[in-house]
């Protein structure tokens, strides 16, 4: 059984509001050290005035007014405001032009922050909300699954959730988990309530949860641990989902993923980055089923032959009669060992197939058998509905060598011809240097990283 942590310290959501406003969240996570920075960028052609607020569960608020550049970011954290240590409470951002965010959340010591024990950092990283629902679904939540033996020690993973109400009025929310428990593996319904006030947050797990007959979801075995969670209120709710080893006591491990909400639902999605021990690495892909009806999902993998992939084309995963509600994961394995690859999720059956997804990436076991200090190294994110492809694209934060971070910005072409492609980057003091015309053949994607290093002819 898990048990909750004694410290509480800052975490956030960062989720704009009919592109003026945006609603930070804490969390409850193990060890301590926990803090965050919120990189909010202008997407406008016009200088934007932004109104950061942090507010705390009390009374207390911390305010800072801001302009940000077209096209550039401002970045809003602990050190904005100089919030007390043991801070935690909801933010909210005001901007006369449109805005769009991304929030990393970290134990990372760094400025006087975080966990200084911690000689394996963790951190996770989400996208802001532009639009809040009364509905929000999470396609996989982990109720102490059992993970790989990782440095002698067999540690299992939880699925940390926050709810706040960002409605004008006090809400009770209905936490719907759904489980597949053996040894039938028919979908059961454990569910969790909660009362809420206008911007307050509540944190749970899926262990406090109960079906019918008063029992917890499945623990343990790493497939009979894995569930789905739907969300819902009478109020707009914003959310994330934070997947960690479940006890620890410095942190090694967190991955990060905002709710999704009812706009984010499509019959057809996009996952630009999957791999199937590349670089030692693999994902997975985890598809919900969002409509009233089973349905029949395929996830199809394209992929290039290079030094490290065997040979090029393209693969077709299907799965038949998923459930409302539930939902499946597509393994890596799906592809040949060795590639990198782009998908395309689609929906089919019911009267209205729609369907949200996330992607998971981590090393290989293998891999941390021989190499457990790059455990913490996860990411996630969500799959991309077709109806918001576009020829415009921003990134809030994209890092060269920052800290000794970088960032991969990796781009697929949803459409039916080649995409000529161009990117800006604008730094902090507002210069901006624009990539050559790129191409891109439909169905694939290039991959922008290590900028720094290419030689002037590319600019």
């Amino acid at each position: 059984m898990k048990k909750k942590p004694n410290q509480i310290l800052v975490s956030s959501l960062f989720i704009t509001v009919l592109c003026v406003a945006a609603l930070a969240l804490v969390a409850t996570l193990p060890g301590g050290g926990w803090w965050f920075g919120a990189q909010v960028q202008n997407v406008s052609s016009n200088t934007a005035s932004v109104t950061f607020t942090t507010y705390d569960f009390a009374s207390d608020t911390y305010s800072i007014i801001s302009s940000i550049s077209p096209g550039a970011s401002g970045n809003y954290g602990m050190n904005t405001f100089s919030l007390p240590g043991n801070f935690q409470g909801s933010s909210k951002a005001n901007s006369n032009q449109d805005i769009r965010a991304i929030v990393n959340l970290t134990n990372r010591y760094a400025g006087g922050y975080g966990d200084p024990a911690s000689d394996s950092p963790a951190a996770g990283q989400y996208d802001g909300l532009i639009v809040a629902g009364t509905k929000l679904r999470f396609p996989l939540v982990k109720n102490e699954q059992t993970s790989p033996s990782l440095s002698g020690k067999n540690l299992e993973k939880t699925t940390t959730i926050i709810i706040q109400n960002v409605g004008t009025a006090q809400t009770t929310i209905t936490a719907d988990f759904i489980f597949l428990p053996p040894p039938l593996h028919i979908p059961v319904h454990y569910h969790y309530y909660a009362s809420i006030n206008p911007g307050r947050i509540v944190i749970f797990d899926p262990i406090d949860a109960r079906d019918s007959s008063g029992l917890h979801p499945p623990t343990g075995d790493s497939t009979d641990a894995l569930g789905s969670l739907t969300v819902t209120a009478s109020q707009n709710l914003a959310g994330i989902a934070l997947e960690h080893y479940t006890l620890e006591d410095h942190a090694t491990a967190l991955q990060a993923t905002r709710g999704l909400i009812n706009d984010d639902r499509d019959a057809t999605l996009y996952a630009p980055i999957n791999k199937n021990n590349r670089y030692y690495r693999f994902t997975g892909l985890t598809v919900q089923n969002a409509s009233s009806g089973s349905i029949t999902i395929n996830a199809t993998y394209t992929f290039d032959q290079d030094q490290y992939c065997p040979y090029s084309g393209s693969v077709t995963v299907t799965t038949s009669n998923v459930a409302s509600g539930t939902s499946v994961t597509f393994p890596s394995t799906g592809f040949p060992s060795g590639c990198f690859a782009t998908a395309k999720i689609t929906a089919s059956g019911g009267s209205d197939p729609k369907i949200v997804a996330i992607v998971n990436e981590a090393f290989t076991g293998a891999f941390l058998a021989t190499n457990p200090n790059h455990a913490q190294e996860m990411t996630s994110y969500n799959a991309i509905p077709n109806k918001y492809a576009s020829k415009n694209l921003s990134a809030p934060l994209f890092k060269e060598n920052s800290y000794s971070k970088g960032t991969g910005l990796t781009v697929q072409n949803t459409g039916g011809s080649t995409a000529h492609v161009t990117a800006t980057f604008t730094n902090r003091y507002n210069q901006t240097l624009t990539t050559q015309s790129m191409d891109i053949a439909p169905t694939k994607a290039i991959v922008l990283q290590d900028m720094r290093l290419k030689p002037t002819s590319f600019w």
